[in-house]
């Protein structure tokens, strides 16, 4: 049997576009049956099979058992799966903003980490008819448009916050490296408000605050001078902070640095 790798890129509907990234169609016929390691990546693992299910053999979880997904829904993952098939794979990925889980499915991106559902056990009969519909489309554009139909009918008006959205932005941008106090600062911003609370609305000895500043080192001593409590002592960071934090006398937690971000 003459073998066949297709792949093919969707940009989904202009209002999906703040949830879905793209739509990604793979299709491999006549292969020798093997085992595909299932990569971590930057987005959810939200894949829609067509014809042979998707056969997870080891889950990024191991102590949960093998099973076969129509579409599957992962949150983000630490380490690889394993998914064993008998050489033919065919289906469309699609790949969810930070803001999508919460949109699509009504749940933070948090409450899958490290697990994979069956999209019915997520959203219902819902689920399953866009199983079916991929099923019946024959072109790519087809499977795309069915996609938008779909997704858009299950889009909930539960925007996140703009200061989740700019706080993800600074992580993404970073690689991961941005520290705590300095995004949180930094996305919060003059007059903004956080899920239960600004960054200082929580009342006294709740407040947390980065400061950037040319020499962390003199306002440490000046701060300890003052009666501040040391929480971690001056230290020179693999990003490029020189930085300390102390708790000042009501309880706040202030951190100083020289890392101002890219």
């Amino acid at each position: 049997m003459e073998t066949v790798a297709e792949s093919a890129v969707g940009t989904p509907h202009l209002s999906l576009t703040p949830y879905v990234e793209r739509y990604s169609g793979y299709r491999y016929l006549g292969f020798a049956p093997g085992i595909h390691r299932g990569l971590p990546s930057g987005s959810l693992t939200f894949i829609v099979s067509v014809g042979p299910a998707i056969d997870v053999a080891v889950h990024t979880d191991p102590t949960r058992a093998p099973r076969s997904y129509r579409a599957v829904l992962s949150g983000l993952q630490a380490t690889s799966a394993l998914i064993s098939h008998s050489g033919d794979q065919e289906g469309v990925a699609i790949h969810l903003t930070a803001d999508g889980c919460r949109a699509l499915f009504g749940l933070p991106a948090g409450g899958l980490w490290d697990t994979s559902l069956e999209l019915n056990e997520v959203v219902g009969r819902t689920g399953d008819e866009l199983w079916e519909r991929m099923q019946y489309a024959a072109t790519w554009d087809e499977r795309f448009a069915a996609c938008d139909a779909v997704l858009r009918r299950l889009v909930i008006d539960n925007p996140l916050s703009a200061e989740l959205r700019r706080a993800w932005r600074l992580i993404v941008a970073s690689g991961g490296t941005w520290p705590w106090p300095t995004w949180r600062a930094r996305s919060a911003g003059a007059g903004s408000t956080w899920p239960g609370g600004s960054p200082s609305s929580s009342g006294p000895g709740t407040d947390l605050v980065y400061v950037v500043c040319e020499d962390p080192d003199a306002l440490f001593a000046r701060a300890t001078a003052a009666g501040a409590e040391v929480v971690a002592g001056l230290k020179d960071e693999g990003y490029g902070n020189r930085g300390v934090s102390v708790r000042d006398l009501e309880g706040n937690l202030w951190s100083f640095g020289t890392y101002a971000g890219e």
